[in-house]
């Protein structure tokens, strides 16, 4: 596969990874597969990328199935707030939480990787 071509794959994947964990574990999932893929991949923005391609399909997919305009127009007077900041506000935080995860995986496992390095280099 060509380099763009494996990204490409590895975002579809990750997004639809993404889409089950939410829909296993809610909004939790995200922050579940992130970590884990941080962990083992060490790449984190592939996975923040993934995290809000699935919840932005999530909103279409809810937007095409009932009267989603008059829910954010309700949700905003309630929180004061212009409806489109949170349709934003929903996009961005599981992207925020699933680059939060991968960092925390990846430097967790950086770690045990440095000091087992460091347990070979004292022997």
């Amino acid at each position: 596969m060509k380099p763009n071509t494996a990204r490409v794959a590895e975002l579809v994947l990750l997004t639809i990874g993404m889409l089950a964990a939410t829909a296993v574990c809610g909004w939790w999932g995200v922050g579940i597969a992130a970590f884990v893929w941080g962990a083992w991949a060490g790449r984190v923005r592939v996975v923040a990328v993934a995290a809000m391609c699935a919840w932005s399909g999530v909103l279409v997919w809810t937007a095409g199935s009932g009267a989603f305009g008059t829910l954010i127009t309700e949700l905003g007077q309630i929180a004061r707030a212009p409806g489109w900041v949170l349709v934003v506000m929903t996009v961005v935080f599981p992207g925020v939480l699933a680059w939060s995860a991968a960092v925390v995986g990846s430097g967790v496992i950086g770690e045990k990787r440095s000091e087992s390095e460091r347990g070979e280099e004292a022997a």
